[in-house]
C-alpha cells in the first residue's frame, strides 16, 4: 500500500510538472506565432512598397494627373483613417492587365466601432471583362480625382458584405516613416536631416542635398522617391481583441503621437500602469518595424 501511495503521489508529480511545461511551451508557441503575423503583413506591404513608382514627369504641373507616391495627403484621406498613417503610391502589380500594369495601392487603419481594420487600397485600371475601370483616375485632370474618401470608401470598405478591401483585423496602429537617399555633399552644404517629412509627396518631391523640399525645376539635384520606407505595425492578439472597446479612444490618440511602433509600445506600456483598460490589453500587444528600399528611386 505504501507503495502505491508513493506512485500515486509521483504520477500527480509529474503530472502537474508535465501540465506547466506543455502550458508554457503552448504559450510561448503562441507568442511567436503572433510575432510572425504582424512580420508577415509589414513584410507583404514592404514587398508592394519596394515597386513604388516615379512621376511621369518630374517637374510638377498643376491641374494634371500624375503617378504619385504620398503620405498622409492633406485634405484627400479622412482623419479617422491617419492611424496613425496613410500611404499611397501606384507600381505595376495590377491583377487585372487588359488596360496595364499599374495598379492604384494603399494602406491605411480604420475604426468601425471597436474594430481596428488594416485596409488594403488597390485599384486596378481595367475590370474583370477587360473595359476601363471608371475608379482608376490617376491619370484624371483632377491630380487628386483618383484618391479621397469616396474612393477608398469603394475599394476599401472593410465591412460587409464580403469585407472588401480588408488586410488585417485588430491593427491598432500603422506609421510611415519616408528617408532620403543619402545626399552628395560638397563642401558649401550641411547634411540634411535623412527623415523626410511625415506628409511626403512624390509630386514635389525634394533636394537631395538640402534639408527643404522643393518644387522649383531650378534645384540642382532633385529626387521624387524617398530612398527607404519604414513601416511600423501593431496588432492585438485575436485573443484579447474582445477588450479593445474600453481602450479604443485612448489608443487611437496614442497612435496619433507616437512616431513608430516601438514609441507607441512604451506610451502603452507607461500609461497601462495607472490605465485597466490599457493594462488588459498589454499582454496582447505586438509590434515589428521593417525598412524597404525603393527600387525606383535613384
Amino acid at each position: 500500500m505504501v507503495a502505491v501511495s508513493i506512485l500515486s503521489v509521483l504520477v500527480l508529480l509529474f503530472t502537474g510538472v508535465f501540465s506547466q511545461v506543455n502550458s508554457a511551451w503552448t504559450s510561448g508557441e503562441g507568442n511567436a506565432e503572433r510575432r510572425r503575423s504582424v512580420r508577415a503583413l509589414a513584410d507583404f506591404i514592404g514587398l508592394e512598397l519596394q515597386s513604388a513608382m516615379l512621376p511621369v514627369e518630374t517637374i510638377v504641373t498643376n491641374g494634371k494627373g500624375n503617378l504619385q507616391f504620398i503620405v498622409n495627403p492633406p485634405g484627400q484621406v479622412p482623419s479617422e483613417y491617419l492611424n496613425a498613417d496613410a500611404v499611397f503610391w501606384q507600381a505595376p502589380l495590377a491583377t487585372e492587365t487588359s488596360q496595364g500594369e499599374v495598379a492604384e495601392i494603399g494602406y491605411f487603419v480604420k475604426w468601425d466601432g471597436d474594430r481596428p481594420v488594416l485596409c488594403r487600397f488597390f485599384v486596378n485600371p481595367s475590370k474583370s471583362d477587360g473595359t476601363s475601370n471608371p475608379n482608376f483616375k490617376i491619370y484624371d485632370t483632377n491630380p487628386t480625382a483618383w484618391l479621397n474618401k469616396a474612393a477608398l470608401d469603394a475599394a476599401a470598405p472593410a465591412t460587409k458584405p464580403g469585407y472588401v478591401g480588408m488586410f488585417a483585423e485588430n491593427v491598432i496602429g500603422f506609421w510611415i516613416q519616408s528617408y532620403r537617399l543619402k545626399p552628395a555633399l560638397d563642401d558649401s552644404s550641411t547634411p540634411p536631416a535623412l527623415e523626410l517629412p511625415r506628409n511626403f509627396n512624390s509630386r514635389i518631391g525634394y533636394d537631395l542635398n538640402s534639408t527643404k523640399t522643393t518644387g522649383t525645376a531650378a534645384t540642382k539635384d532633385m529626387r521624387y522617391l524617398p530612398g527607404s520606407v519604414r513601416i511600423s505595425l501593431a496588432q492585438v492578439d485575436s485573443r484579447y481583441a474582445a477588450r479593445l472597446g474600453p481602450a479604443a479612444s485612448t489608443i487611437k490618440t496614442l497612435a496619433k503621437s507616437a512616431k513608430d511602433a516601438p514609441d507607441f509600445l512604451a506610451q502603452f506600456t507607461a500609461q497601462a500602469n495607472s490605465s485597466k483598460p490599457l493594462g488588459a490589453l498589454l499582454p496582447g500587444v505586438r509590434i515589428y518595424t521593417t525598412e524597404v528600399q525603393l527600387l525606383n528611386a535613384r
